[in-house]
């Protein structure tokens, strides 16, 4: 929610309206992570000739434990720029980690006892554990996996998959998934029958070539 000062004048024709001028924002809140950040000062610039799209500068704030994060939001409504900074300085790393778990990355290793897992691998699953539940909640699906792997190596290159996929009954599940590998994206379709409770068949077919099945028993701990 914004409240905004405008001065602005409107001209062109009734088919092509413009406007011209600025809206200078008083005071106002802005979401981004799902934080509500204040907005400590901004403005809606109009300055394009052709059509009414405002330059957009909006400078706001929000306070996590002893950090002050900063977002900075620039540009056209259809081409925006977000940028995040910290006082004390923090990497866009350790940024993101404050805003979704309130815990910088270091912090989290040392709550995994020292894992060798890397603060971007580790922010990566975050992020993602984040999305699934939220693609979830807005499509439907009932399967949504998102993956990252780090580079072994020099020679090779961070992997991401992608696995989404619905049930058609109680027994069938089709699932598609995409994944990059060494420079390519492989494309996948699965199917997935329940035999029993615990014990699923599938098949799957790719856009390499390669195809094929399995049993797999599964058991759910809570």
């Amino acid at each position: 929610m914004l409240a905004l000062k405008p001065d602005l004048r409107l001209y062109g024709s009734v088919n092509h309206p413009l406007i011209s001028g600025r809206a200078q924002i008083e005071y106002g809140t802005v979401y981004f992570q799902k934080k509500e950040f204040t907005v400590k000062k901004g403005v809606f610039d109009f300055i394009n000739p052709y059509k009414i799209e405002p330059a957009i500068d909006v400078q706001s704030q929000i306070k996590i434990r002893e950090w002050a994060v900063f977002l900075n939001i620039s540009g056209t409504p259809d081409n925006l720029k977000f940028t995040l900074s910290s006082d004390p300085w923090e990497t866009q790393e350790n940024i993101l980690s404050l805003l979704i778990t309130g815990r910088t990355t270091q912090e989290l290793i040392s709550e995994e006892d020292g894992l060798s897992r890397s603060s971007t691998k580790i922010l990566a699953d975050i992020l993602a554990e984040t999305a699934q539940k939220q693609i979830k909640d807005a499509t439907g699906l009932d399967v949504v996996e998102l993956e990252y792997e780090e580079a072994t190596d020099a020679e090779a290159s961070d992997e991401v998959k992608v696995t989404m996929g619905k049930a058609l009954s109680q027994r069938v599940t089709v699932k598609y998934g995409m994944q990059t590998k060494n420079a390519r994206v492989i494309q996948q379709v699965i199917t997935e029958y329940k035999l029993l409770e615990n014990l699923l068949i599938n098949a799957f077919q790719d856009t390499e070539g390669h195809y094929g099945g399995g049993l797999q028993f599964r058991l759910e701990f809570r």
